[in-house]
């Protein structure tokens, strides 16, 4: 079929996106392999634009068609993003042309799960090409909104959508905002007219056009205030519009199911959510004037502070007074959010501060407590009550969590006080709970109470009275309901007790049942109560007395972890199965095949069952955080075998499929962290297997084409293959490979020069690793060098360009001298070299790689130097020997560091000790009285309190803030060298100057004794202080 001039079969294309789909695993290999070659092909991507548009295709061959395009368009639009392969199709002009100008339209008519990948692919094509080669989009966008067609208007909006998209996190002092700012001037006043129009027609139509035009204003004020919108006047429609879709009755139809998870779904709680979120943004971001950063964000607080914010208060407090049962939870913790931020401002806090008692008791608490809801999902949908509980996303929007925070930033912020409030009222309902008073003994209002103290006793836990009070409340309230016959209190009771670790224990013995209590939660028939007993162990571990009875219990710990993983997506499970791999790391041996092949296993499902049909959705970040935690869970077991062979083995062999699939795909989701498996698995191992050398293209693949910013992720593996596989890496095409990656980054004046000190590194490994075996590339790896040295901005990308040619002069220096005498490179280099030795050669590495490098000049038959380097060899000499002093100073110096460091270190609180006073053991969290500024008075915002402070510690850190600029700019992308193990560093510089020295003078008596001669008294004496054999 013919496709605006390009050639390609559209029914073949159809029948391979169909075998794509194929259950049967032949199949679909043999439809992916024809695919992958069509996408060589041109032509390819206006056929599957094609097949995605035509109504006349099954529905889920457009839909595969639909992602294949995407991923195609990510991959292969941007010529300057990508390096034209053998392999790899670049999209040509004529193509590109024919899906602008038919993008829209698609749009237009595509069913939802098509149309959301079309406006990904859109919001990638616009980053490149508007507006310079899509000048006509916004004019079709306009031109489709006046239409009179709904469903004109409704694609010609969601194309505008994914094209403000673009600009949600360009900053304001990017010319490229600019854009957006006339965008906005241009199409709001036409798209404030139609929401207005819409806002009077109650409909699912009217709701679904809503949710894009909040969305866009969303995107259009996501990083910043457009200009237009400093005016009230082109400001008030919208706001006005944003508050009545937030006030909005929802009255859902029968056939609706009546549930809060699910109830968001609904599209007017859809645009409740979002008009809801634009307000809490607003006051999170605007809720001060005097943390605003420029003139218009102040202009626009002050204008959101003046007209709208008593307004929204008002509202917002109303809506959480009058909650219905069904409302949704996002939409709820928005509310509460929202009042949360009026705590900031003295404004907002006057209004509300009589009324917090009454938030606390009467509206927030009751949220607290186990609801109709929970029950349903606790026992009819355990899955999804785990993932409620734990999930991160969750947490943004459950009630819940947004409770607990309003109660500790009152605190924090206006007086605790108010938390004796609170306490008072939680902890009585607990009391009424033992006593069994059956008018007050509701289980359920138990929850609550638990709930909240299990939650703030991290944030609270150095208050001594509040410390006592937990070691009352645990024994008393908490670990009798390890037992309970309610099941959502067994299982609240052993995540109260992993939240509540850190306290004293005077009968150990009350520790030890509680323990076992988890323990046996662990073997409850509802998932709920497993999950919430395995979490706590992560906290639970922590304390003295855990460690020897979870020692012994850890096989059955492990495997019902095990067992977990397969019924729950879940990064605090793996996280878990981590602390325990890195508490017991002696035991690991033991288990590590069969963690190994888990771990490996849930990666694998979690990374192939992600979509990206619903930008709403959060599955696929859930399921990313999972796999990262499995990734790391797997560093963390490398390490723990890492002196085992065998196991290691076992490890390399089952991740190498792992790395390989994350490489196949192009995922950088997962890339750091598979790097650090690779970097575990090469440096533990003896010697590079041939399973990790199988991945070595795949990486260089990766690097060339779409992973360049890599290369800090890259250098140690890289470091591991070239020092343990010398023997390899000299064979096929691996040296033209690395150098390559090398020329990449040197030769190319806009690569960053973080990357390309790294890339000078790498030649660094290559050079001390491979003696005698890359000649031939020691004259480009120096041009190179030297070419990029004249515009390197930082003097740290100059000394390790520099070091690249130092390292050529150890490797071989006759080699070196030949090929700058050559080329008239002697002196530049030369006088370069030493114009930054003494002044930007900081680190004890770049003083003792020179001093290898200068002796190696004196290993050189004088007479065969060239001219220049006997001229100045006695400046040489004279360098070494200064050199020596500093690398000898330096030592001495960074030795007296981490013996103070070693020293301090027994002064901090040993995690596995209980001391006597109150910081009984190590624990990560935030307590309430470190994290406490000082109360602010209830007539002041927060933020005037510290502008004196501000101004005073702006002053006095002026001189040193510019200072350690200066240093970051020099030095900043190489912090963690001292880190960076390297083949010179086990060579003592003062017996290897030594030696040579020795050798010299025999070999050149005349020479030696005439540099000794004109030495100073101090050079003379370290001299005979370095050549002096040293008694042991």
């Amino acid at each position: 079929a013919e496709y605006g001039g390009c050639t390609m079969d559209a029914q073949l294309l159809c029948q391979a996106l169909q075998g794509s789909l194929s259950p049967d695993n032949q199949q679909r290999s043999q439809a992916e392999v024809f695919l992958q070659k069509c996408s060589t092909t041109p032509g390819y991507a206006v056929a599957l634009f094609q097949i995605l548009s035509s109504g006349e295709v099954p529905l889920e061959i457009r839909h595969s068609a639909s992602i294949a395009f995407k991923n195609l368009v990510k991959r292969s639009w941007e010529v300057d993003q990508i390096r034209k392969l053998e392999n790899i199709l670049l999209i040509d002009e004529q193509e590109k042309r024919v899906i602008r100008d038919n993008l829209v339209e698609a749009l237009i008519s595509a069913p939802k799960i098509i149309r959301v990948q079309l406006g990904v692919s859109l919001q990638q094509i616009c980053t490149t090409d508007f507006p310079d080669h899509w000048p006509g989009l916004v004019d079709k966008i306009v031109t489709l909104i006046g239409s009179q067609g709904k469903d004109q208007i409704y694609g010609a909006l969601f194309a505008y959508r994914y094209l403000c998209k673009k600009f949600e996190y360009i900053v304001t002092s990017n010319p490229k905002r600019e854009i957006l700012n006339k965008l906005v001037e241009r199409t709001f006043p036409m798209l404030v007219g139609l929401f207005q129009h819409v806002s009077q027609i109650d409909s699912l139509d009217s709701a679904e056009l809503q949710i894009l035009l909040v969305k866009i204003f969303w995107s259009s004020t996501q990083l910043a205030i457009p200009p237009f919108l400093i005016d009230n006047n082109n400001l008030m429609p919208w706001m006005q519009l944003l508050l009545q879709i937030v006030e909005k009755e929802v009255i859902l139809p029968p056939d609706w199911r009546n549930y809060a998870q699910t109830v968001i779904q609904y599209p007017w709680w859809v645009a409740k959510k979002w008009a809801a979120h634009t307000f809490v943004r607003f006051f999170s971001r605007y809720g001060t004037v005097k943390t605003t950063d420029d003139d218009i964000h102040k202009a626009f607080a002050t204008l959101f502070l003046q007209h709208y914010i008593d307004k929204l208060l008002e509202t917002f407090v109303r809506l959480l007074t009058n909650r219905k049962p069904k409302e949704p939870y996002k939409f709820v913790a928005l509310c509460i959010n929202f009042v949360s931020h009026s705590i900031y401002s003295s404004r907002t806090w006057q209004v509300l501060k009589p009324h917090v008692s009454h938030l606390f008791q009467d509206i927030l608490f009751p949220l607290l407590c186990y609801n109709e809801e929970d029950d349903d999902l606790f026992n009819n949908h355990p899955q999804e009550y785990i993932k409620r509980q734990f999930d991160v996303w969750q947490e943004l929007y459950d009630p819940r969590p947004s409770i607990l925070y309003f109660i500790v930033n009152v605190v924090k912020i206006r007086g605790k006080q108010h938390l004796d409030v609170f306490l008072n009222y939680v902890t009585q309902i607990l009391t009424d709970y033992q006593l069994g008073d059956l008018s007050k003994s509701n289980p359920s209002r138990k929850y609550g109470a638990l709930y909240a103290i299990g939650s703030l006793a991290p944030s609270l836990k150095n208050r001594e009275e509040f410390r006592k009070g937990l070691e009352v409340i645990l024994p008393q309230h908490v670990f009798p309901e390890l037992s309970s016959s309610y099941p959502f209190l067994r299982a609240l009771a052993c995540w109260t007790f992993g939240e509540i670790w850190f306290i004293r224990y005077p009968n150990e013995e009350t520790f030890f049942m509680a323990l076992k209590g988890v323990l046996n939660c662990l073997k409850d028939p509802l998932l709920p109560v497993k999950v919430n007993a395995a979490l706590s162990l992560r906290n639970i571990i922590k304390h003295p007395l855990a460690h020897e009875p979870l020692l012994e219990a850890l096989p059955f710990v492990l495997e019902e972890l095990i067992k977990m993983s397969d019924y729950i997506d879940s990064d605090d499970v793996i996280g878990t199965i981590d602390i325990l791999i890195e508490k017991y790391r002696d035991q690991m041996p033991n288990f590590s095949s069969l963690l190994v092949k888990k771990l490996c296993s849930i990666f694998h499902r979690l990374s192939t069952e992600r979509t990206f049909e619903d930008e709403d959705d959060d599955e696929n970040w859930n399921s990313d955080v999972t796999a990262v935690q499995t990734l790391k869970t797997l560093q963390t077991l490398i390490d723990s075998v890492s002196k085992i062979p065998d196991a290691l083995m076992q490890i390399d062999l089952a991740v190498t499929p792992l790395i390989a699939k994350v490489l196949q795909d192009r995922d950088m989701t997962y890339l750091q962290d598979v790097l650090k498996i690779v970097t575990g698995v090469t440096f533990y191992s003896k010697e590079i297997s041939p399973t990790m050398w199988s991945l070595f293209p795949m990486f260089y693949e990766a690097f060339m084409t779409w992973a360049p910013d890599f290369m800090p992720n890259l250098l140690l593996p890289l470091d591991n293959y070239i020092s343990k596989g010398s023997n390899v890496i000299v064979t096929g095409s691996y040296l033209e490979m690395i150098f390559n990656m090398y020329q990449k980054l040197i030769a190319d004046p806009k690569s960053p020069e973080t990357e390309a000190g790294d890339a000078c590194k790498l030649i660094e490994v290559v050079l001390m690793n491979l003696k005698g075996q890359v000649d031939k590339w020691v004259l480009p790896y120096i041009e190179l060098a030297l070419n990029r040295v004249p515009i390197a901005e930082s003097f740290g990308l100059k000394v390790l360009l520099l070091e690249v040619v130092i390292n050529c002069l150890a490797y071989n220096p006759l080699l070196t001298l030949n090929i700058l005498e050559s080329k008239g490179w002697t002196q530049s280099f030369f006088g370069n070299w030493f114009e930054l030795l003494f002044k930007e050669f900081n680190r004890v590495h770049d003083k003792k790689l020179s001093i290898l490098a200068l002796c190696s000049l004196f290993m050189i038959p004088f007479a065969s130097l060239p001219q220049f380097i006997k001229s100045e060899v006695h400046k040489f000499f004279v360098a070494i020997l200064k050199l020596q002093v500093l690398v000898s100073k330096q030592k001495q110096e960074l030795a007296a560091i981490r013996d103070r460091e070693s020293d301090s270190s027994f002064d901090e609180v040993d995690g596995d000790s209980v001391d006597d006073d109150d910081e009984n053991m190590e624990d990560d969290s935030e307590d309430l009285d470190d994290l406490e500024v000082e109360v602010v008075p209830d007539d002041l915002d927060v933020g005037d309190e510290i502008d004196q402070f501000s101004a005073q510690l702006s002053e006095h850190y002026r001189d040193v803030s510019e200072k350690d600029y200066t240093l970051d700019e020099k030095e900043g992308y190489r912090e963690g060298d001292d880190e960076w193990i390297t083949a010179i560093d086990n060579v003592d510089e003062a017996q290897y100057f030594a030696q040579v020295f020795r050798e010299f003078s025999q070999r050149e008596p005349l020479v030696s004794k005439q540099l000794h001669d004109n030495l100073n008294a101090e050079e003379k004496a370290t001299l005979n202080d370095l050549i002096t054999p040293k008694t042991t």
